[in-house]
């Protein structure tokens, strides 16, 4: 199979007009049928006696031929701004065989996340090792399974999240891929997308998703607790003030004016607009609500945050965040952070003699798989929606990446890959 992206000279790719061989002919059956009508009864029939549906039939005769064929995937070959085509390139490589307990993806969608133009800077050096390739977050149709897999069958669609660091005591960051035509995943980092969703919004959902989750666990909402989310209009925290909602507390969103409407449909009991002020003075001096927890969602928070609500939570209280407090992502402040502070911050929280500040590890999520499950759960049932997805071509993704990194983002970023 010809790639289905050609590089050009200039660094930008260009979107090439050959398209998979299954869909050629899913397309030639359909028109003859259209102009013959005396061949639709018998394509019909092959339809109705195909049992995993008409479509699925060419997806296992695609994964059949898929071993020998390459592939085009971005790669990160030197540290720097990922939004610069000098810095993410195409590479063309085969099509990765699924190991035991994997399965192979045919990528539709992948979503970016600020993690991606982090590692690429270097900023996680030296657990992200060169060659890099970014995008965690995908969804897609399951073409090949590896040895053991029992969840999964080809033709399933679904969405997955890589995980960040494939084992901690290395700390090496694993060849991803999720920016490419392919990818292979372990079935437990997996889920069926939802069946209301396109394939674009799947792809937005998993590591945003897992982290929401994971810090409105991490705050132990209640009825009637006073929440503020910082950042409520990106891709975290538009889940997190919706699964924070249905703990029943008070959710107070921190956002630009301009996104006040969308965090109010989402949820929020009331928005504050951090362009006109200081917004912590809604929580200070006599009268106010007490505050429960801070949920730190935006990526320029971390220290600035901290700074700011500390003497505003009571001892106990509990500060969430995406960020570390120290600027720096070089290793010794990933030990610290993962090891030293965790370790003593949790002796002091047990201790509930000042606000409890927790940096919301989103890898260490026990069970992505039913965590995912959850999630879709919510999404098929109407109680979780991402409204705003934004999706560009992939010849686009270094225009996106450029967007993803000024942290005002509304919703979602995804690349649109083989739809």
């Amino acid at each position: 199979m010809s790639s289905l992206l050609e590089w050009g000279r200039s660094g930008s790719p260009k979107r090439s007009h050959n398209i998979p061989s299954f869909a050629v002919d899913q397309s030639f059956q359909r028109s003859i049928a259209s102009v013959d009508p005396s061949l639709q009864q018998s394509v019909a029939r092959s339809i109705i006696e195909d049992e995993q549906s008409f479509v699925p039939s060419f997806e296992r005769e695609r994964k059949e031929q898929l071993l020998d064929e390459s592939m085009t995937r971005l790669v990160v070959r030197k540290y720097g701004d990922m939004a610069d085509p000098r810095c993410l390139e195409a590479e063309t490589v085969p099509v990765p065989e699924p190991g035991p307990k994997q399965i192979l993806i045919w990528v539709k969608a992948a979503g970016l996340n600020p993690i991606d133009f982090k590692i690429a800077a270097g900023n996680l050096w030296p657990a992200s090792r060169l060659p890099l390739h970014p995008g965690t977050d995908v969804a897609g149709i399951v073409v090949r399974c590896g040895a053991g897999v029992i969840l999964f069958q080809a033709g399933d669609e679904v969405m997955g999240s890589a995980g960040l660091f494939e084992k901690l005591d290395k700390l090496k960051v694993p060849n991803i891929g999720g920016l490419g035509e392919y990818v292979a995943l372990h079935e437990d980092r997996c889920a069926l997308k939802p069946h209301n969703w396109s394939f674009e919004k799947a792809a937005a959902l998993p590591l945003v998703g897992l982290t929401a989750r994971m810090v409105v666990r991490a705050a132990a909402l209640q009825a009637g607790h006073t929440c503020v989310v910082v950042g409520g209009s990106g891709g975290v925290g538009s889940v997190a003030v919706q699964v924070a909602r249905r703990t029943g507390a008070r959710i107070f969103v921190v956002c630009s004016g301009a996104n006040a409407d969308y965090v109010k449909h989402l949820g929020a009991t009331e928005v504050i607009d951090y362009t006109e002020g200081d917004w912590t003075k809604r929580f200070r001096g006599k009268g106010k609500e007490p505050l429960d927890a801070v949920l730190d969602l935006s990526p320029a928070g971390g220290r600035s945050t901290w700074d700011k609500v500390k003497r505003l939570l009571p001892a106990g209280g509990k500060f969430i965040s995406v960020n570390t407090l120290n600027p720096s992502h070089h290793l010794p402040t990933l030990l610290h952070t993962f090891f030293t502070h965790k370790a003593g911050n949790k002796l002091l929280n047990m201790a509930s003699c000042r606000p409890r500040y927790t940096f919301a590890d989103c890898t260490a999520t026990p069970n992505v798989r039913e965590a995912l499950d959850e999630l879709r759960a919510l999404v098929e049932s109407g109680e979780l929606e991402l409204p705003t997805v934004e999706v560009f071509a992939f010849e686009d993704v270094h225009s996106a990446i450029d967007l993803l990194k000024t942290c005002h983002v509304q919703g979602k970023l995804v690349v649109n890959i083989n739809n």
